[in-house]
């Protein structure tokens, strides 16, 4: 037990570690580590606190995605706190304006292309060091990531209502550095997935089969752009 936290608490000092904590502190984010070059995304959570990377894979314009390799996905990566105290409490996350018990991560990438992305796949779970991997199965999460863009990805059907959640809490951490961002969210979207049974995609220490999936409604990519709220 001691020697998982010890291992969890370096590892989170490096921004890449998922705590099984659940921290109750306002956390906090170096501003040091966010400019208007790169993307962001926003996802919430209550519970386990998971800050593992996070990859999108390119939507073809039939609507078809993969479990891409690195070479091709976006990876995001949680920014970093403020303070050696709040990456040592594992207060790499914010808790969220608004709401009583749920926080924000707050993930970075360098902005590559004006595509069409669909959230593929990611880790999380550092229990005993025992990664797993989640990923795209009944529904996704698609997307485009332009620079200065931070997506945000809604737990529910009320787009602007996390949308200014996200704004709002991460005012308080940033200051008036937020306004220089366009908050968009994300378009939920059903998928169909198929798994191919001889090929593995290596994702960490873990892999999975590799898979295909196709949107239930290639349309919904049309609506991307109806979801954009404010900006600089």
């Amino acid at each position: 037990m001691k020697q998982g936290f010890a291992v969890c608490m370096f590892m989170t000092l490096l921004a890449g570690c998922a705590s099984a904590l659940y921290p109750d502190g306002p956390g906090s984010v170096d501003v040091n580590h966010v400019n208007v070059r790169d993307v962001y995304i926003v996802k919430f959570f209550s519970g386990e606190n998971i800050l593992y990377p996070e990859e999108f894979c390119p939507v073809s314009s039939e609507g078809v995605f993969d479990s891409c390799p690195a070479s091709k996905s976006i990876k995001f990566d949680i920014v970093p706190p403020a303070t050696v105290s709040d990456a040592i409490t594992a207060q790499s996350t914010l808790a969220v304006s608004g709401t009583q018990d749920m926080r924000l991560i707050f993930k970075r990438s360098e902005a590559r292309d004006d595509n069409i992305y669909a959230y593929s796949h990611g880790l999380r779970n550092i229990g005993n060091l025992n990664k797993t991997i989640f990923r795209a199965g009944d529904y996704t999460y698609i997307t485009r990531f332009k620079p200065g863009y931070v997506v945000v990805l809604p737990p529910t059907s009320d787009e602007e209502l996390w949308i200014e959640r996200a704004r709002e809490t991460l005012s308080g951490a940033l200051g008036n550095s937020v306004n220089q961002f366009t908050f968009v969210a994300a378009k939920r979207t059903g998928t169909i997935c198929n798994d191919h049974p001889s090929r593995r995609l290596q994702v960490g220490a873990a892999s999975i089969k590799e898979f295909t999936c196709t949107l239930n409604n290639p349309d919904d990519m049309k609506a991307l752009d109806e979801t954009t709220s404010g900006g600089t």
